[in-house]
């Protein structure tokens, strides 16, 4: 399935898979606004695309994240840690204790795998 444009949103579009998204129809989107038009002078404004986030962890970059080198990650999956119901940025979770010291590196590492993949 490539791109579908919403029927009630003409700036917004969905797919069934990352792999549907592609340097050119994304390249697409920002120049015109739509994944099939190569050829404007400026940009069209934002778009939204909507992604399946289970295909981002099983067939874009997010395949290279090992959760488990994430110490807190460990920790709420084991249910050593619990946290009350609610939103966390980055910030908040890095400030727990258990949060593992190498887990921004490691991020970084899986990040640049996913890049070069």
């Amino acid at each position: 399935m490539a791109l579908v444009k919403s029927q009630t949103n003409n700036q917004e579009f969905t797919v069934s898979n990352v792999t549907d998204l592609n340097i050119t129809n994304v390249t697409n989107l920002f120049n015109t606004g739509d994944p099939n038009v190569n050829n404007s002078s400026q940009h069209q404004g934002a778009v939204t695309v909507r992604i399946p986030q289970s295909t981002v962890f099983t067939d874009g970059g997010g395949r290279y994240v090992n959760l488990g080198d994430f110490g807190i990650v460990q920790k709420l999956a084991s249910g050593e840690l619990t946290l009350d119901a609610g939103l966390y940025t980055v910030g908040q979770l890095q400030s727990e204790p258990e949060y593992n010291a190498n887990a921004k590196e490691n991020w970084n590492v899986a990040a640049n795998q996913a890049l070069l993949g």
